[in-house]
């Protein structure tokens, strides 16, 4: 709301663990997390407008997509997806998403390649969200 400009960089800034019993967890099982998250961004599109106001929870929403299928959980990977369908009707990645649960764990381990390839080759270069 400053004028600052919030861009995604390729490089990791923070390391963490992730474990069932935090309460990101939770939250992610829920789907509370990204309703959450919906709100916020709509609230700062609100005072900033943006051209791609959601395209960060796009991308969350896409990457907890495919952490789930790959690892086997295609009914929290559906969750997911139903959640963007209903909540976010542009939905970029709807058809992409559908595709892989349609494929299974292997539709989830395919997208997971394609990420790891798509950071691979965006190291050293900003990239903008």
């Amino acid at each position: 709301a400053a004028g600052d400009t919030l861009v995604g960089v390729s490089q990791r800034l923070v390391r963490f663990r992730r474990h069932e019993a935090t309460a990101t967890r939770a939250s992610e099982r829920s789907l509370r997390r990204y309703e959450e998250e919906l709100q916020l961004l709509a609230e700062l599109n609100a005072r900033v407008p943006s051209a791609h106001p959601f395209r960060p929870l796009e991308n969350n929403l896409l990457a907890d997509f495919v952490a789930r299928l790959s690892a086997g959980d295609r009914n929290g990977a559906a969750a997911l997806l139903a959640f963007a369908r209903e909540r976010m009707p542009r939905f970029a990645y709807a058809a992409l998403m559908a595709a892989a649960l349609h494929g299974g764990r292997a539709g989830g381990r395919l997208l997971q390649a394609v990420q790891a390839a798509y950071l691979r080759a965006s190291r050293g270069r900003e990239v903008r969200p």
